[in-house]
């Protein structure tokens, strides 16, 4: 049997494994609503406004860069042609299409997360101070990475959907603009993780 190579891209499945965080990061939003004693549902306003729009205009305009990690990326000009297929892929319309789905359904869900956090108020109280302003910032900060967590690896799903329909009629996006069309947080390397192998027979 015959390997697709992204199969083997540890890149696409880190990201993608990044989706086992986005429970602990809504967690930690439940608890924070549940501090204070205001519970005013214009207080969630702030916290669906920075915790979704953010993370929606980096993967609309300029995508997460897949290829880094932690503090690194890796330099642009060491991507091989099939990651730079994958890159690719990160600005189809079909990405886009579900950047907004997701962006749409994070609202109501944030709305469930407000109204069920009286439920962890003991809780939450035994770990933090019962400070409102703290509270809107953890679970802002908390959101966010929600977000981003949740929007990378759907979207990772996604790419790697697409690759195993159609490898073969990529283009490889252009070396000189990456970096004007993703987003890379870090420091460039030539490599962070080592490639898989396998032998295909």
């Amino acid at each position: 049997m015959v390997i697709p190579a992204f199969a083997m891209d540890p890149y696409l499945w880190i990201h993608f494994a990044g989706l086992a965080a986005v429970p602990l990061f809504l967690e930690i939003t439940w608890f924070s609503l549940a501090l204070g004693d205001s519970f005013s549902p214009l207080e969630l306003l702030p916290v669906a406004l920075l915790g979704i729009l953010p993370i929606f205009w980096m993967q609309w305009k300029r995508p997460f860069n897949i290829y880094s990690l932690l503090l690194w990326y890796i330099r642009y000009d060491a991507l091989t042609t099939e990651q730079r297929q994958v890159l690719g892929l990160y600005k189809s319309r079909s990405h886009k299409l579900l950047t907004i789905v997701v962006s749409l359904l994070m609202i109501p869900l944030l709305w469930l997360i407000y109204q069920q956090a009286p439920l962890s108020s003991g809780i939450a109280q035994q770990f933090l101070p019962p400070v409102r302003i703290l509270a809107l910032i953890l679970s802002m900060l908390a959101f966010l990475l929600a977000n981003l967590f949740v929007q990378v690896a759907l979207s990772t799903l996604l790419v790697m959907i697409l690759l195993k329909k159609d490898p073969t009629s990529l283009g490889a996006w252009e070396t000189g603009k990456i970096k004007e069309d993703f987003t890379s947080i870090g420091l460039p390397v030539r490599q962070i993780v080592p490639p898989l192998k396998t032998n295909n027979t």
